[in-house]
């Protein structure tokens, strides 16, 4: 949903002689009413879920085994350490975006957080 909102921003897509796009507008409706990139926080919930759901599966299909070694576990939750990485990613990515809108819209840019409502 949000892709398309973002998506019809610039339904006319006008464009100068260089052949970019010349207005830029402030997306709303939907989660972009609370934050900057409710499109990156969605992704992140999607991996959180999916982290999360791997690991229910893995829990119980593994055998409890005595090997407790560093290596085995970064293996065994190797799914969480994918999270953390598009977390970060995605994290650093709001942020810039959201500067970037500040920068662009100054005043005129609505009062939101970056990533997670009412938080950051």
């Amino acid at each position: 949903r949000h892709h398309v909102i973002l998506g019809n921003l610039r339904p006319n897509k006008t464009t100068s002689s260089t052949g970019e796009i010349n207005s830029y507008r402030i997306p709303k409706g939907g989660w972009f009413d609370f934050v900057s990139c409710p499109h990156y926080l969605a992704e992140i919930m999607i991996y959180f879920m999916l982290a999360v759901l791997i690991q229910i599966q893995t829990d119980t299909a593994m055998v409890q085994d005595e090997e407790s070694g560093i290596l085995y576990q970064i293996h065994a939750h190797k799914h969480f350490f994918v999270l953390v990485w598009v977390s970060t990613n995605l994290s650093i990515s709001a942020e810039k975006t959201h500067a970037w809108y500040i920068s662009s819209f100054g005043k005129t840019y609505p009062r939101r957080k970056r990533l997670i409502p009412f938080l950051w």
